[in-house]
């Protein structure tokens, strides 16, 4: 459980008058916080002094907790007292927070505060086909650093990073270079910001056994079955020595640049394990006891290179018993994405087993469209009750970006938001507490229409896994050129019927995005960023309305006209199509874009096919 002693510190003693902040103030700097002129420059025009004559005072405090401060606003100033570099950050950005709306001044009172959880972090995909431009990532780091978030996690399959000891597998990608990771590494630092590499290492190693040279490293080389399809290769033989050495010298190629002190090495889904090359080992020593043998080498090369290692519990919760082979400074991630994810039984067990943890939950924004407000305000919620009642360490929000990432960024931020704000506070908050912040990155009407369309999967007739019923006429449909279109327009109408909306959860829906439309009130002016979220939520809008008609169309739910319906089906495909590369390049790098339309263009051949 969490030190009381820590959160007793908090507290906030509101005082009469006001500060209003002059044309130009002095601020007293010492140089170990040289570091905060880049959040001073969003809030003061200002000098910097040595004199006692300051307007902001920044002063130790050996009272204060770690990443804790003291925040006194009095009618001629502020001072802060701190006992690190994050503290001070933390006091700068519960000021700037302060701040009274349409004037420069500041309410007069005192706080006392500290984070209930130290871990306090994102992760962002940058593997499924979508690599955020660094523009992309400095813009997200700060407002992460708003929220007073503290790690911030990159997340690493195939060639989205570049490998400099593996000539040529980055050609035809636009991957993360190594430059780009050091300069955002530097940009994320002086905002409080531990940018902490990820690299798959185990399973999820598909795009490395599809090229001949690793081609022999799979556990079944000719792929396996998995929820009724095949799929490619994606586990390596943790029999062959080769596999960790082709795993240590991808980590090579990052480790001599990273400051941070972890590296999460994933470790996640290793489907194939025990099904061919080490299905003998697996019936001998048994699946944990072989999975913990090929991890095992791996964590003592990050150890070695002084790294605390992380990675995903998902195969550590199924064989407990093997738990206690692990090192002991093992940051063991714990991740689920349903709203009925048991955190709470996972963190108690591995408490008792005295293990480091931190909870995962989602901003479900993945396999949606617009997210799933109800999966996400579940499981950051739990996540982070169940962190401080067991001892966690905090909490890693994951965005991923399966089956084309056809999300945009703004529906990350709600969940970005709210996970940011109950790790600090170290509890579940109300729902209301998300859309002032979101209306300050967008606007009242995108924030509106944002939170409206999150909560779109909650009228279907049935709840989806890590998905929604929407998005399952993209999710199955087969981009594979090798396969003929009256194929997959037969597995993708009998897949459909598993997922079979009904006709009343698709007019709620239809009524539900028209509601959205509504709130939009279109930006004026020349905010580029405020015009490009109110065309990424059009978009959204035209995505699921056309999913919807799709799904209808393709399970031939009566009661609705099928020629209107396949003729809005095509027109919204075509605008998705038209419009989709546009969106994606102001924010991201041309790679994995093709990939990304390819299921929208399948979806196209199949309605256009059909009567």
């Amino acid at each position: 459980m969490m030190n009381p002693s820590v959160l007793n510190f908090r507290n906030r003693e509101d005082r009469s008058g006001e500060w209003s902040v002059p044309p130009s103030i002095l601020i007293n700097l010492p140089f170990s916080l040289a570091g905060l002129r880049s959040v001073l420059d969003e809030m003061f025009d200002y000098e910097t002094t040595d004199s006692g004559k300051a307007e902001i005072a920044f002063f130790p405090d050996t009272e204060c907790p770690e990443e804790g401060f003291i925040l006194e606003v009095h009618s001629n100033g502020c001072s802060i007292g701190y006992r690190d570099y994050s503290g001070a950050l933390y006091a700068l950005r519960t000021l700037q927070s302060l701040r009274f709306p349409d004037r420069h001044s500041f309410p007069c009172l005192r706080i006392q505060d500290v984070p209930a959880l130290p871990f306090r972090g994102f992760m962002m995909d940058i593997s499924r086909d979508k690599v955020p431009k660094a523009a992309t990532v400095r813009a997200l780091i700060d407002k992460m650093s708003e929220l007073r978030m503290n790690h911030l996690e990159l997340y690493v399959e195939g060639f989205s990073l570049e490998y400099p000891s593996f000539p040529g597998v980055n050609e035809g990608e636009t991957p993360m270079t190594i430059r780009e990771f050091e300069e955002l590494q530097e940009y994320a630092a002086v905002r409080g910001i531990d940018l902490c590499p990820n690299m798959n290492s185990f399973g999820h190693m598909t795009a490395w056994l599809k090229r001949r040279e690793y081609r022999s490293l799979a556990e079944c080389p000719a792929g396996f079955f998995q929820y009724g399809f095949h799929f490619p290769s994606s586990t390596l033989n943790p029999l062959d020595p080769r596999s960790p050495e082709l795993v240590t010298r991808m980590f090579d190629d990052l480790l001599p640049h990273s400051r941070s002190p972890r590296f999460n090495l994933n470790g996640d889904e290793p489907f194939e394990l025990g099904r061919g090359k080490s299905r003998k080992a697996v019936r001998k020593s048994g699946l944990g006891t072989v999975y913990v043998d090929f991890i095992s080498r791996l964590l003592a090369h990050l150890q070695q290179a002084g790294k605390q290692p992380m990675m995903w519990g998902d195969v550590l919760l199924k064989h407990p018993e093997v738990i206690a082979r692990l090192p002991k400074d093992l940051l063991f991630l714990d991740w689920g994405y349903d709203y009925d994810y048991d955190f709470d039984a996972h963190m108690r067990e591995l408490s008792r087993q005295g293990v480091r943890f931190v909870g995962c939950p989602g901003t479900s924004s993945w396999c949606s469209f617009a997210s799933r407000k109800r999966d996400m305000l579940a499981t950051v919620g739990s996540a982070v009750q169940s962190a401080v009642q067991h001892g966690g360490e905090g909490i890693l929000l994951t965005d991923w970006g399966d089956f084309g990432h056809l999300q945009y960024l703004p529906f990350t931020y709600p969940g970005l938001i709210y996970a940011g704000s109950c790790a600090w506070e170290g509890k579940a908050l109300e729902e209301n507490a998300i859309l002032s912040r979101l209306a300050s990155w967008t606007s009242s009407g995108s924030a509106r229409a944002i939170l409206t369309l999150a909560g779109y999967s909650e009228l279907e007739n049935q709840h989806v896994y890590n998905a929604t019923m929407a998005f399952a006429p993209v999710m199955f449909s087969d981009p594979s050129p090798r396969h003929p279109v009256f194929l997959k327009r037969w597995v993708l109408t009998r897949v459909l019927k598993r997922y079979r909306l009904t006709s009343e959860a698709a007019q709620n829906i239809l009524k539900l995005l028209q509601n959205a439309e509504n709130e939009l009130d279109s930006p004026s002016g020349d905010d580029d960023e405020k015009h490009l979220v109110d065309s990424e939520i059009r978009m959204t809008i035209n995505a699921i309305g056309t999913a919807v008609r799709a799904s209808l169309f393709l399970t031939r739910v009566r009661g609705w006209n099928r020629g209107l319906l396949r003729t809005e089906i095509l027109a919204g495909l075509d605008r998705w199509i038209q419009t989709h590369p546009d969106l994606w390049r102001s924010r991201n790098k041309d790679g994995g874009l093709d990939r990304s339309l390819s299921r929208l263009q399948t979806l196209k051949s199949v309605i256009a096919g059909m009567k």
